[in-house]
Formats: C-alpha cells, structure tokens, sequence
C-alpha cells in the first residue's frame, strides 16, 4: 500500500509540473505590444521622438528624460499631423493585441489595459489641443503607467493567491481520497472498485509508467 501512495503522490506531482510546463511555454509573444516598441524606429514619428517616447515611458531606462519631463513646449503646426499619426498607430497596436489579451489575460487585467489605453487618448488629445505642454503630457503618462502597474500587480497577486488556494484544496482532496484508499484495503480488498471484477494492478500500474503494486505477503496485517 505504501508503494501505491507513493506512486499517485509521484503521478500527482508530475501532472502539476506538465501543467505549469505547458502554461509557461504556450504564451505566445503579444503582437500589441511589439507594435507598440516598434514605434520607436518608426521615420515618420521621429520628430517626436526627442519631446515624448513613441514607445513605453521608462524613467528606470531613460526613455523618459529628466527634460521631457519639464518640456515647456507644446503641440505646434508642425507636430500637430505627428501627434494624430502616432495617435492613430497606438490605437492599433492596442487593437492588434485584442485577441491576444482576451486568450491570455483575466478579464480584470484586460479591464486595467483597456483602461490605461483610454486614459492614454484622453492625454493624447489634450496634447493636440495645446491644453498641455509636452512636460505635463509625459509626468501624466508617466503617472498613468504608473498607476495601471500597481492595479495589474495587485490583480495578479490575487490571481497567485487564489491558484494557490485552489491548488492546497487540490492536494488536501488527494490527501484524503488516498486515506480513503488506505482506510477501505485495511477492511476488504474487494470493497474496491476493480478487484472484484479482476482488476489486474500491475497492467494498472504499468498503464502509468509506475513500479508494480507489490503483493501483499501471507503474514501482512489486513
């Protein structure tokens, strides 16, 4: 009896170990955001480039100068039909990484992305009608990053906890299923699912990959 336990223990355990195998190696790369990065070589853009970045901002990779921030500049004639083209470009980067988000993502991290894109815009227009100078647009981007990480931390923190849980709850219904086991073979054998119709437990175990059930010896306590 030891060997079985010892053997669904070792099934159990490499089944979890497939499982997060298999989720860490089926993301595939979110074509939104390698839009997004592709940005910042876009030739198009480029004027823009030394007043905001195209891209993410990024103080911790100086994406985001010390003098962006404090730009006093604002939109003019010339950035004008800059700022509506990269406008329009960020808008379907977001777009082309939809159907990615909603295969990969929880609805609550969708929502914080969606919420961050539109806050985005919402600066991005204010930037076009000269109601912020450059400085103001990227402290507020900054800030808008900013806030949408730590809700997306949080959410994922969630996420990790409750798997967790469900994965304790998962390991305590092992636990008992297999003194369950032990409690019935100690009774009668037959009380079983299997043996009773001839179950054969090394074809069984042999079926998983696993050690033999080893038989019982004529003195084994019942």
């Amino acid at each position: 009896m030891n060997a079985t336990l010892h053997s669904f223990r070792r099934v159990a355990s490499l089944l979890c170990l497939l499982a997060v195998v298999t989720q860490a190696h089926a993301v595939p790369p979110d074509p939104g955001a390698a839009c997004v990065r592709a940005l910042d070589s876009d030739p198009e853009l480029q004027p823009l480039a030394q007043k905001t970045p195209l891209a993410f901002p990024s103080p911790r990779r100086r994406t985001l100068t010390l003098a962006m921030q404090s730009d006093p500049r604002k939109v003019d004639d010339d950035d004008k039909p800059l700022v509506s083209a990269w406008t329009k470009a960020l808008q379907h980067c977001f777009e082309l990484g939809r159907d990615f988000r909603s295969q990969v993502l929880t609805p609550e991290s969708q929502a914080i992305l969606q919420s961050q894109q539109n806050d985005l815009e919402d600066l991005l227009a204010k930037l076009y009608a000269g109601e912020l100078s450059y400085g103001d647009f990227n402290r507020a981007r900054q800030d808008i990053y900013d806030k949408h990480a730590e809700q997306a931390s949080s959410t994922a923190q969630k996420m990790l906890d409750d798997r967790a849980a469900q994965a304790l709850a998962a390991q305590q219904a092992t636990l008992d299923a297999q003194r369950h086991l032990g409690d019935s073979s100690t009774t009668d054998d037959t009380s079983v699912p299997g043996y009773s119709s001839g179950l054969n437990t090394d074809d069984f175990a042999r079926s998983l990959h696993l050690p033999p059930v080893p038989p019982k010896s004529p003195g084994a306590t019942q």
